[in-house]
């Protein structure tokens, strides 16, 4: 097997992972093999060749490799797995319109809707580990300033949410995401979920007899990751469900890691 060029490129990544990778090979049927060099189980996925990006080059197969636990990306790893992974303009505008817009827009059709239950609504948003604002040692979104940003809940509003968007779209259009603090691994994802998460927090304060919450599902086997998830849609729902069914005077504006209210 021979590769060439950012395959080959990507194959230095593999050594960085000690929970494992998942290793891709494009084959000369059209087809694409995951396997994985750890945890996931071994049985091997198909999926059309059209579903991805053509990196082959005459009848040479490709390695590509995909991180279990790409949470932890950061520096020169999440730069290379970036420059496989790449988006357009119009591919970032499609995420934040389905992540951000779209749940914005059925939200609002529907709060007459749900102001009219006696027992108080339920409103239950999907978010990402990716959306985590928090400290840690690796930063989802560098900038301190946009973390403080969408992390001051008195003061956020629904316009300052989509000037954040604007920004990001702009810092994309002109390349400088990286210089200007914004995630460099799956950019447009990490922002709208951040992005969903604050505006999960703005509503909840504006209809506080509601519950009105955010969660992270885990990293569920479906075919958004190429089931190379570690968790069952079963084992998913859990959280979804749990705040979907919190009582009266639960809590409310929180954000979920599964089943447990963890920090932004």
């Amino acid at each position: 097997m021979q590769l060439f060029g950012k395959a080959a490129k990507m194959v230095q990544v593999l050594q960085l992972f000690p929970s494992g990778a998942i290793v891709v090979n494009i084959s000369s049927l059209g087809e694409i093999n995951f396997h994985s060099t750890k945890r996931i189980p071994s049985e091997c996925i198909r999926i059309k060749l059209s579903d991805v990006a053509n990196l082959t080059k005459g009848n040479c197969m490709p390695l590509l490799l995909y991180p279990i636990e790409a949470q932890h990306l950061s520096g020169e790893v999440a730069k290379m797995v970036q420059s496989v992974i790449k988006y357009t303009y119009e591919e970032a505008q499609v995420c934040l319109n389905t992540n951000y817009y779209g749940v914005q827009r059925v939200t609002e059709t529907l709060l007459p809707l749900l102001q009219l239950s006696s027992s108080g609504a339920r409103i239950v948003n999907v978010s990402s580990l990716r959306s985590e604002l928090k400290l840690q040692i690796l930063r989802r979104i560098p900038s301190e300033s946009i973390r403080n940003e969408l992390g001051d809940i008195e003061n956020l509003t629904e316009e300052k949410l989509n000037g954040i968007l604007k920004r990001f779209l702009m810092d994309f259009i002109v390349n400088t995401l990286e210089a200007n603090g914004w995630s460099i691994m799956l950019p447009a994802y990490s922002i709208s979920k951040a992005v969903l998460n604050a505006y999960t927090r703005i509503l909840a304060r504006k209809y506080p007899n509601m519950r009105i919450n955010c969660v992270h599902p885990g990293y569920v086997n479906t075919d958004l990751n190429w089931h190379t998830g570690i968790i069952t849609t079963e084992e998913g729902a859990k959280g979804p469900i749990k705040c979907a069914l919190i009582p009266d005077g639960g809590p409310t504006g929180c954000y979920f890691d599964q089943t447990q209210v963890a920090e932004f």
